[in-house]
């Protein structure tokens, strides 16, 4: 019997003495890592830290500052409707107060891009159908959609000095995303004998862009003469109506 209870006070002494030699070693292994670190490691944090604070900042800066108004137009247009009012291109006068140009009454006909280009059967038929009416080329009006910077534009003009004719038999249609706008045809009462000097408008194509991306394919310029010189002040400045919209349209 007491042999019996040495060897169970023998055993328990084993086992006290193989966990305190299995701590001893732990740790004796985590003292080896808890090693310092160096001076170099904490100026690295640093840099990345202020590395990425100024990648941060910068995007803020860039994009609130320098890119501001462009995104503060896709917002509006997210969340508005917006109608252009066309400006009416100022007239030219000779000394005595007499028309050298003209503005008599038109229309224009555009097309939403937002609502046609969601789909695309719709969008076929409706630029069939207007082509048929206009007497307009197969094809041509997508190749003018094709020309447009959806991020800046989204009204496009299709034809412009529509007839009346034209206008009644499109607006019976209700056509999704067509819009009729008033408009204006330049005269010259006096063109033959001032074409020279007065020159001529024309709509916005690819090498005015390029001169002045500021415009979009929907306005009248002048291209040459007076027209052209003085563009900037006849071309005036357009007007919207802008009406808000919720989620739900």
């Amino acid at each position: 019997m007491n042999s019996f209870k040495g060897l169970r006070g023998m055993a328990k002494k084993k086992e006290l003495f193989l966990e305190e030699a299995v701590l001893d070693d732990l740790a004796q292994e985590f003292d080896s890592l808890e090693l310092p670190l160096s001076e170099r490691a904490f100026r690295l944090m640093l840099a990345l830290v202020f590395l990425v604070g100024a990648v941060v900042a910068g995007d803020v800066v860039f994009l609130g500052w320098w890119k501001q108004d462009f995104w503060s137009e896709r917002a509006l247009v997210n969340a508005s409707q917006i109608t252009t009012l066309r400006a009416e291109r100022g007239v030219i006068l000779d000394r005595f107060g007499e028309p050298l140009s003209q503005n008599l009454p038109s229309f224009r006909l555009n097309i939403k891009l937002s609502e046609l280009l969601k789909d695309e059967k719709e969008r076929g038929e409706t630029f069939d159908t207007l082509e048929s009416i206009l007497g307009l080329s197969d094809g041509y009006i997508e190749d003018l959609v094709k020309n447009v910077n959806l991020e800046r534009q989204n009204v496009l003009t299709i034809a412009r000095q529509v007839s009346v004719e034209q206008v009644i038999r499109i607006k019976n249609l209700n056509l999704s995303g067509v819009q009729i706008e008033n408009d204006f045809a330049r005269r010259y009462p006096e063109g033959e004998i001032f074409s020279h000097l007065i020159g001529y408008v024309g709509p916005v194509d690819k090498n005015d862009l390029t001169n002045d991306p500021s415009l979009s394919l929907n306005e009248i310029i002048g291209k040459s003469g007076l027209e052209a010189y003085y563009d900037k002040e006849l071309r005036g400045e357009d007007g919207e109506i802008i009406n808000y919209r919720n989620a739900k349209g």
